[in-house]
Parts: structure tokens; sequence; C-alpha cells
């Protein structure tokens, strides 16, 4: 009887073991890209074994793994202009992911905050765009100085709201890429406060 209950401990455990710790749910606006593929490729390291792939169909693709990290859903180079690649964290949960012009990842933590993260980081480069060309063609110095004045806010803003995010989200995949990404606009007082958040000991 010991010996049952001890099989029946062990093929639960390699049941629940070898579920899936994530699943994306993907679609595109359009039947036009059935019978396409789209990959999942890491964003560090990526080789032949572990690069997925799924053939498109109904407008809908599908990918399931077991490892979290931060990967990009891409297509064929031909599709890439007018199907934006995302940036997508293969963490545990269903990942709803829209792939079009303005490609979009929700459903879980972190994907979450990371699409809100994009959302304000687009805005902001809008802006930058808006505000350069309005100083380059600006028909008053009082016109370029005030662009200046909104862009440095919009400025002190994303970096407020980067430096909010990183505080939450701490040493999960996010805050780790977004630490990588974004510690060389910090100043060194927000590095000397955030730095033992990602460098120092557990």
């Amino acid at each position: 009887m010991k010996n049952l209950i001890y099989l029946f401990a062990v093929v639960c455990l390699l049941s629940c073991t070898g579920k899936s710790l994530y699943t994306i749910e993907g679609t595109l606006p359009s039947h036009k890209y059935d019978g396409e593929w789209i990959y999942l490729v890491p964003m560090e390291n990526a080789n032949r074994t572990n690069v997925d792939s799924f053939k498109i169909k109904n407008g809908y693709f599908e990918f399931k793994g077991d490892t979290e990290r931060i990967s990009i859903l891409r297509m064929k180079p031909l599709y890439r202009l007018e199907m934006q690649e995302l940036l997508v964290i293969t963490e545990k949960g269903v990942i709803k992911v829209s792939i079009d012009k303005n490609s979009v990842a929700k459903g879980t933590p972190q994907n979450d905050a990371l699409q809100l993260w994009k959302d304000k980081q687009i805005a902001f480069m809008q802006m930058a765009r808006k505000a350069y060309v309005a100083v380059r063609t600006g028909h008053s110095v009082k016109d370029s100085l005030n662009w200046v004045s909104k862009m440095d806010s919009a400025d002190k803003d994303m970096k407020n709201f980067s430096i909010k995010v990183l505080k939450q989200q701490k040493r999960n995949t996010f805050g780790k890429f977004l630490y990588g990404q974004y510690s060389f606009w910090l100043s060194p007082a927000d590095k000397t406060r955030l730095k033992p958040l990602f460098e120092g000991k557990k």
C-alpha cells in the first residue's frame, strides 16, 4: 500500500512539472497572414533549440512553454514594417496578444506592467518628435522655448514613471530587463537608491 501511495505521488509530481508555465494566445487583424509563420524568439541567447514557431491559422497563433524570460514575437522581415514586433514576458498564465501596427500583450502581471510602460514610452517619443519639429520650424523664440519646456517636463515625467515601475517590479523578469535598459538614464542619486534592489544580496 505504501508503495502504491509513493508511486501515485511520483506520478502526480511528474504530471505537474510537465504542465506549461505560460500560454500565449495571439490574434492578427486579418486572415491575410494565414499560412505564414510567427516566431517566439528569446531576447538573449537565441538559438535553434529555444526559438519557437507557429503557423498562423484563421488569424490566430498560440505558444506554450515553461521558461520565463523576455522574448520577442516577430514575423518574417517582409511583414515587420506593418506588423510591429512585440516584447513579451513568458510568465505563468494566459497572455493575450494582438499583433498589429501597434502590438499589445496583456493578461499577466508583468505583461500588463510592460504594456503600460511601453504605452507611456510611445507617448513620450511622440512628444519628443513633435517638439523637435516644432523647435526646428518654430516662428518665434517664445514658441521654441515653450516646446523645450514641454519636452523637459515630459522627460522628467517619463523618468519618474520608470523609476516607480522599477521599484514596483524589482528583481522579476521585467524589472531586471528595464533596469538593464534604463539604468544609463538614471541620475547618480537614483542609481544609488535603486542599486540594492537589483545588484545587492537577495
